[in-house]
């Protein structure tokens, strides 16, 4: 804390001081200064002093639930949507996660990212995509890339070429009605997405 000295006593010039109107306004003006000095806490610099939000009276670092501090702020990453283990069963009827992982999604140990829906790959020769994911293609000759051969509903494929050569997108699921598309051109990118109750890929 920085020590403050009182504040200085006011010096009226003596034209001043012959003018008793004025000479009375600065009196007062002088005891409204100290008791203010007085009042907020004589020697310490409040800034300082307060900076910090527990010195305050009455208050701690942290006494409000809405503060946000680390422990809060994981707890909202992992569970964004704040989603209940009974909501999560309920709206899945079982049908895609199992009832241990819903409960991962919901006490905050499931350990994926909820919002992270595509990875990165950058490719030279032939791959395999295993979920959704972003495939960029930088191949010297021709290439093929295959799709998972057991996506998830909506998953999501996206075949990027950066440069001229061939690189085929197959499949063991008709993509289009085809089982196999070609992309020549540099900068094409088709997006890919699987549904479950057409079995099917779709280009979109």
């Amino acid at each position: 804390m920085v020590d403050v000295n009182p504040p200085p006593q006011l010096r009226m010039p003596n034209q001043l001081r012959q003018n008793r109107e004025v000479s009375n306004y600065f009196i007062q003006l002088e005891k409204i200064l100290f008791q203010l000095w007085s009042k907020t806490g004589g020697g310490d610099d409040l800034i300082l002093e307060y900076s910090d939000h527990g010195n305050l009276s009455g208050l701690s670092d942290d006494d409000h639930v809405n503060y946000l501090n680390t422990t809060r702020h994981d707890a909202i990453a992992l569970n964004p949507h704040g989603v209940t283990f009974t909501q999560a069963v309920a709206e899945d009827t079982g049908t895609d996660i199992t009832a241990a992982e819903a409960e991962q999604l919901t006490d905050g140990s499931y350990s994926q990212d909820l919002h992270v829906h595509e990875s990165i790959a950058i490719k030279t020769a032939n791959y395999t995509t295993v979920q959704s994911e972003t495939v960029i293609c930088t191949n010297t000759s021709e290439i093929t890339i295959t799709l998972n051969a057991t996506p998830v509903d909506k998953e999501i494929i996206s075949v990027k070429s950066t440069t001229t050569n061939i690189v085929n997108v197959t499949s063991s699921k008709l993509i289009d009605g085809e089982t196999t598309i070609i992309i020549t051109s540099k900068y094409d990118c088709p997006k890919i997405i699987y549904s479950s109750t057409q079995d099917t890929w779709f280009i979109v």
